[in-house]
């Protein structure tokens, strides 16, 4: 499905950035020379192969990003909302931010994934992805925006119950820094922002297929190659979870009659009981 309106879809990219959270993972390991036999590793995702098909019901993707944060339409979008709706100062920041460095992103491909599908387990809310022309430029922005995200997406400090917090002189100090409220990966030349953490495994499991190999996206897809914006919505999933989600209420429904049918019989038992006379005996006495 094609967007007919690119300034408002960007808009939902930049809200969608405001709202993402998680941490930077960095692992570092000794290298260990490889046994014979060992399983090579699994090639780093790509633009093309990042998102497998069946894990997120709405795609988005931008072609030339900085062009389109430049563009008089989206300035003209969000002109009214600056100046007379009084967002966040965080959109604020983010704004300004994405205008200052939109030259770094200028050629580069902006990819949306969200809605995730609720057969995929421990996936992020959304995924948003970005794409340069080399690693080298995706390490320079990756380092500059998690610079960045922290001002805007500041972490959050633990919670500690009323009933079972420590008086304040026996309380421990939290060890080290709150983890940030964001989650930063860089696979090559992409660079990859989310909610929270999440592994290769929990996105892409053993035999799933990518969403390029869908062939009603793969359709969409060609179709719109060469515009700006692309917004793809897999509405046979929707009908899919919304048919399990009616089918689920009707049975809760149905449980629930029976159990009040029950406790009717029980309580209309339990009242004739009690309005039998003291001294009267029974058919059976």
């Amino acid at each position: 499905m094609k967007n007919t309106h690119p300034a408002a879809a960007i808009l939902l990219l930049l809200i969608a950035l405001t709202a993402t959270t998680t941490a930077q993972q960095k692992r570092q390991t000794t290298p260990k020379p490889q046994p014979k036999g060992t399983v090579a590793q699994a090639p780093a995702p790509t633009f093309e192969t990042l998102v497998p098909a069946d894990t997120y019901i709405v795609y988005g993707e931008v072609r030339g990003a900085g062009q389109l944060i430049r563009s008089s339409a989206l300035n003209d979008l969000l002109e009214p909302i600056l100046k007379l709706s009084g967002p966040p100062k965080e959109f604020r920041a983010l704004v300004k931010w994405m205008n200052a460095h939109a030259e770094e992103v200028m050629t580069s491909r902006l990819l949306l994934a969200t809605w995730a599908n609720k057969k995929a387990q421990g996936l992020p809310e959304a995924l948003i992805a970005i794409e340069f022309a080399s690693a080298e430029e995706a390490a320079k922005f990756s380092a500059t925006l998690n610079e960045f995200l922290p001002t805007v997406l500041p972490a959050r400090a633990p919670e500690a119950s009323p009933e079972n917090s420590p008086r304040p002189e026996t309380a421990e100090k939290p060890k080290g820094p709150p983890a940030p409220n964001y989650h930063l990966k860089r696979f090559g030349s992409l660079v990859v922002l989310s909610p929270k953490p999440w592994t290769m495994k929990q996105l892409k499991p053993a035999g799933s297929k990518l969403l390029s190999e869908d062939s009603n996206f793969r359709a969409a897809y060609n179709r719109f190659n060469s515009d700006p914006l692309f917004v793809y919505i897999d509405t046979k999933t929707i009908g899919t979870e919304e048919e399990e989600n009616r089918k689920k209420w009707e049975q809760e429904r149905i449980e629930a009659q029976k159990r009040a049918e029950a406790e009717a019989e029980a309580n209309k038992d339990k009242q004739e009981a009690e309005e039998l006379p003291p001294d009267e005996m029974t058919p059976e006495e």
